[in-house]
């Protein structure tokens, strides 16, 4: 896992990071539910099949078609989440950060 995680960013490194606590807290639980979830195989073919077509363009350096991907229909859409998840991972960490003028907003 460690070599996986090095090269990326810290955006990237968020999903596994997270992950990783949830199974760090009770591995045979989560192991349990994995391995119990009923069409999980289906989900993770599915999902293997959607990273296809980014780690061809990657794998054959097609770095136009790459841009053209990560300027598709959902770039709005995954900006603004993911500015919200950032906005929330940092109110965790720094509790007074909704705070202005002594007053949560």
């Amino acid at each position: 896992m460690q070599k996986r995680v090095r090269p990326s960013s810290p955006i990237h490194r968020l999903r596994p990071a997270l992950v990783g606590r949830q199974f760090a807290q009770s591995p045979q639980l989560h192991a349990n539910i994995t391995v119990a979830a009923e069409g999980l195989l289906a989900l993770l073919e599915k999902y293997r099949n959607v990273l296809d077509d980014p780690f061809q363009r990657v794998q054959q350096r097609q770095r136009d078609e790459l841009i053209d991907d990560f300027n598709g229909a959902l770039a709005p859409t995954l900006l603004s989440e993911s500015g919200e998840l950032l906005r929330k991972a940092h109110d965790a960490h720094d509790p007074h950060a909704g705070c202005r003028d002594g007053i949560l907003r």
